[in-house]
């Protein structure tokens, strides 16, 4: 069979564990920058939606008043 010979997977002996990985510059550098671009998104965000409130509508305050005909005689009213 001719062809490429298949490269064997890198294997170390001892696994490095999540902590070196984390610790390692290029791993933190790239942290830091999501961190950065996801802040910046946040506060571009907070800031849109600000611009775009309205000020809320405020219910007049005034006393209640029933509905229907007004009855303005002092009379008390007579049922047929």
């Amino acid at each position: 069979m001719s062809g490429r010979k298949q490269k064997k997977a890198f294997m170390p002996s001892v696994q490095p564990s999540l902590e070196d990985i984390l610790e390692e510059s290029a791993v933190k550098n790239s942290m830091r920058n999501i961190a950065r671009c996801v802040m910046k998104r946040r506060a571009d965000r907070v800031q849109a939606k600000a611009g775009k409130q309205r000020p809320k509508k405020t219910e007049k305050s005034s006393p209640e008043v029933p509905k229907g005909p007004a009855n303005h005689s002092s009379e008390p009213k007579r049922r047929p």
